[in-house]
């Protein structure tokens, strides 16, 4: 089966964070036996100047562990306009398709990653050239209140000729049925699956009263980073055997920094700055425990990676967590509360061997390993072309 996918972002390079989901799906499909490339338009900020200058007006081909990846690019001259970017991202996506099939033939399947905004060149290609599409909803831009109406109009005008609706946890479907006014369970839950790599990385078994949290985020509002320094304060305050690593880079750094000073915890807490995804694997296999502090994901990728190192987790009730966190992989309180947040640490410091680590990572395998997600979308592409042949046989 080949499987072209277009996501609205993806990782500029291998190492990039930035999509990397979406990247490591791509290459788990293709692993099965699928032949798969990627399209990936994109509208460059003119609030960027040198990447403005630098957005080339030509088909950009990589060849990416063998899967092909065409990209191009275009500066975003109408940043608030939604109609006249899907326009623009439509016209540019239908470009590299036209070139990508000259080489490697015309797909059987689209998957759309995150339909803003380049959900619209599937719907394109499908009026045009007849390839069925499904989409994935990853982006926490629609609890957020980030998308006005005429991006919802463009998402269902897409969604509406989508083979399949799809989001990555079963909080967020229903969020997106409210959103886009579409019939309760519209959408499908289908998670992200956890990359390889944080399945074969080496667990921590540490032992002995050093005991050492870990959180690894974007430090901006919406991960609210500055409950977990609270919570830390409360439930840890001079005890000097117990710490807290923070991973990451994002317009709060620095107010972070500030109050864990303002705390008086500054000597237990360790800011690293941005991470690579080969040095959160390497962090989480030196910690004891995740921390997640989000008002919402979601999915909350970082929580199935973090179980895939064995590492129980403490998480807030924000959406894409709910569907991962039970009482066989971590704790969950509610958004906001300090003290609930305190007390989630202290449980699994006092009484991490409940949660063992050969254990969280056998169950992560399970639900969200590359082979088990990866086959749940094989039977699903499955199902479609073998309708859309039908229909077109028929017909």
């Amino acid at each position: 089966m080949h499987v072209l996918i277009i996501p609205s972002w993806y990782p500029s390079q291998p190492g990039d964070p930035f999509g990397s989901f979406f990247r490591e799906q791509a290459l788990a499909i293709q692993r099965a036996g699928c032949k798969v490339g990627v399209l990936a338009p994109r509208l460059v900020s003119l609030l960027s100047p040198l990447s403005s200058f630098k957005a080339s007006r030509s088909v950009q081909i990589e060849v990416d562990e063998g899967i092909p990846t065409y990209r191009q690019a275009s500066m975003n001259w109408t940043p608030r306009l939604w109609h006249a970017n899907a326009r623009r991202i439509e016209s540019l996506g239908w470009q590299i398709y036209q070139e990508y099939c000259k080489k490697h033939g015309c797909p059987d399947i689209i998957h759309v990653h995150s339909t803003i905004m380049s959900g619209v060149v599937a719907k394109t290609i499908l009026e045009r050239d007849g390839v069925p599409f499904v989409v994935s909803e990853h982006s926490s831009a629609y609890a957020r209140g980030q998308v006005p109406q005429a991006g919802k109009e463009i998402v269902r005008y897409v969604a509406e000729k989508a083979s399949g609706k799809f989001a990555v946890s079963t909080p967020f479907c229903r969020l997106l049925e409210k959103t886009l006014n579409f019939p309760n369970n519209s959408y499908i839950c289908l998670p992200n699956m956890v990359d390889q790599a944080f399945l074969e990385e080496p667990m921590s078994f540490r032992e002995g009263q050093q005991k050492r949290f870990l959180h690894v985020s974007m430090l901006d509002k919406n991960k609210n980073v500055q409950l977990i320094l609270h919570a830390f304060c409360d439930a840890f305050l001079g005890n000097m055997n117990i710490s807290l690593t923070i991973g990451g880079d994002g317009p709060e750094r620095s107010e972070l920094i500030s109050l864990a000073k303002e705390l008086e915890i500054e000597p237990q807490i360790n800011f690293l700055g941005r991470l690579d995804r080969d040095e959160v694997r390497k962090e989480m296999a030196q910690a004891d425990a995740f921390l997640l502090s989000s008002n919402y994901e979601t999915f909350g990728i970082v929580v199935v990676e973090a179980t895939a190192m064995g590492l129980p987790v403490v998480a807030t009730r924000c959406g894409g967590p709910e569907d991962v966190i039970r009482e066989q992989t971590g704790l969950l309180v509610p958004k906001g509360d300090v003290s609930a947040y305190a007390a989630a640490m202290k449980e699994v410091i006092i009484g991490g061997g409940r949660w063992s680590a050969e254990s969280l990572r056998s169950i992560c395998k399970a639900e969200y390993g590359p082979d088990a997600i990866t086959a749940r979308w094989l039977d699903l592409y499955d199902d479609i072309v073998s309708r859309t042949a039908c229909h077109k046989t028929t017909t």
